[in-house]
């Protein structure tokens, strides 16, 4: 995707959740069915950490992002960077583990994390042993997820919360 493209479609994407009139659904097509995909605010009390990775091809040019809202959707942070060349998988952990940074720094008591990815909420949820290219990634986001300070529950996006 040329570059300029890709910045005005991540620069549109945050004027929709910057105006909280802005309709958020969106289409999922997945196979030969159609899911409508909308943001849920997090219960009264509760914020939500919505991340997300990528990356072009296997070990491709990557980033990540992310977006700490309260229980009105009001925007409290944003974050947004490039890794430089990663896997997917990498890009991912990477957006979780520096929006928990983030949540932390902004004094949050409850956090709703959701991602786009059921491997990560796999390996945040699980003690399964992932490859060791992500071991690191994965430990310093579980010492986050399990700081006394708050309460954390992590899901995938499009499905009911999880832990």
């Amino acid at each position: 995707m040329d570059i300029g493209v890709f910045l005005s479609r991540k620069f549109q994407e945050i004027l929709c959740v910057l105006d909280k009139e802005a309709d958020l659904t969106h289409t999922k097509h997945t196979g030969s069915t159609t899911q409508v995909v909308k943001w849920e605010p997090p219960p009264r009390g509760w914020r939500m950490l919505n991340t997300d990775g990528a990356a072009r091809g296997t070990l491709g040019l990557a980033g990540a992002g992310g977006v700490l809202r309260d229980e009105a959707g009001t925007w409290i942070i944003g974050f947004s960077e490039h890794l430089g060349r990663c896997s997917a998988i990498t890009a991912e952990l990477w957006a979780a583990l520096r929006g928990l940074k983030l949540a932390k720094e902004e004094c949050t008591t409850k956090l709703w994390i959701q991602v786009d990815s059921t491997a990560i909420v796999s390996m945040l949820t699980t003690t399964t042993n992932f490859h060791p290219e992500y071991h690191s990634l994965i430990q310093q986001c579980k010492i986050l997820l399990d700081w006394a300070g708050w309460e954390v529950k992590i899901s995938h996006v499009l499905e009911k919360l999880i832990k």
